[in-house]
């Protein structure tokens, strides 16, 4: 079935919203203010999905996609818009998610750090179909874009990229995961002769020793900027860091705080945290193994602040009520979900909370992921 629609505005996961006398459908590859000719296939969500077939009014926000592979490649789907549009876009869907989803009348003043949109990628996880090649997922499908270079990718993942083209590798599922690093890039699995199993990241004064497999912020250049935005704003005798990772943002914001608690559930994670807080003089931070659902059984004493990191789903109905029986003094809540983080949010609200600050970081240019950062405090 063929329809042609205007988009209205870009949603969360990339697609263009537009609104028929049926019920809205989500559009592919369209900006708003576009007025697109397109087949219905499929459905996302429960929604109605549309393929452009023609473009009869294009933005002129568009331009052609600086990679070779984009037609084919599932690994970036907005290449085709100008990036400072990109970062506008991303803080209009954080403040639709937050107006819509999480129901939050006053709107807080959103913040912007933005980044070059190529070669800023240290983190990456490279597909690969059993044979010896190498690249990522094909559009919509499972099978395997061989890729030689990556626009996204810095220069030390890139040239691994090129060097195992043609290897028999046994990978897991997930791929062939890669880190670089500063001097040297770690992966799991190792390759002996190309790779390591740990490497070391400065970020601004730090250093950080990550596993290949390690959680690690993907984007070289706003790593510093991230991890210091909440300085101005967060402070006091205690802070506990929920989803701590191998300890980036206690490290980052260890200064503001005379004492840090990183909680973490997976041990490998904790151990490098317990690593990268000797290596930077962080004594009076500890890494604790355990579920976040399960940290107001040991946090005792008067917490001032509460960083949380989550998986993309956001916080459990469990942790939630972890947080409001410690009930912080001040929240940071860095999200790669500004659906599930609206929804949150909104639960603190709800407990007496104020957002306070907010800020988009564009981590991940020519792709419709987004970070975002609030700060909630309570009386």
């Amino acid at each position: 079935m063929n329809k042609t629609l205007t988009i209205e505005k870009m949603i969360f996961g990339g697609y263009g919203l537009a609104r028929t006398d049926t019920g809205v459908i989500f559009v592919e590859d369209a900006l708003p203010g576009e007025t697109v000719e397109c087949s219905v296939r499929s459905k996302v969500q429960g929604v109605p999905l549309a393929t452009p077939l023609k473009y009869i009014e294009k933005s002129d926000k568009r331009r052609l996609p600086l990679c070779k592979y984009y037609d084919e490649c599932g690994g970036c789907n907005w290449l085709h818009i100008d990036p400072l549009y990109q970062a506008d876009i991303k803080r209009d869907i954080f403040l639709d998610c937050l107006s819509r989803i999480g129901k939050i009348k006053k709107l807080p003043d959103v913040g912007s750090i933005n980044s070059p949109d190529t070669n800023y990628r240290i983190r990456a996880q490279i597909k690969t179909d059993g044979c010896g090649m190498f690249g990522f997922f094909k559009k919509k499908t499972n099978d395997i874009v061989r890729i030689n270079e990556c626009p996204l990718l810095d220069n030390k993942c890139n040239d691994i990229v090129q060097r195992i083209q043609g290897r028999t590798i046994n990978v897991s599922k997930a791929g062939l995961k890669v880190i670089a690093g500063t001097t040297k890039v770690a992966s799991d699995p190792v390759l002996p002769d190309l790779t390591s199993v740990t490497t070391e990241l400065v970020v601004g004064a730090h250093t950080f020793m990550v596993k290949g497999d390690s959680f690690f912020q993907s984007n070289r250049f706003t790593a510093e900027e991230m991890g210091v935005w909440a300085k101005p704003f967060v402070g006091g005798d205690y802070c506990v860091d929920l989803y701590g990772g191998t300890g980036f943002f206690s490290i980052m914001l260890a200064d503001v705080f005379k004492k840090v608690t990183l909680i973490e559930l997976v041990g490998s994670q904790v151990s490098m945290a317990r690593k990268n807080f000797d290596q930077n003089g962080c004594s009076h931070c500890q890494a604790v193994c355990s579920d976040s659902g399960k940290m107001h059984h040991f946090i005792k004493q008067k917490v001032d602040c509460l960083i949380v990191d989550p998986p993309r789903l956001g916080l459990t109905k469990e942790v939630r009520q972890s947080i409001q029986s410690i009930k912080p003094h001040q929240l940071l809540y860095i999200s790669c979900n500004p659906s599930t983080q609206a929804r949150d949010v909104a639960s603190f609200i709800n407990n007496g909370y104020t957002i306070t600050n907010a800020v988009v970081f564009d981590c991940y240019p020519n792709t419709s992921h987004i970070e975002t950062g609030i700060v909630l405090s309570v009386d």
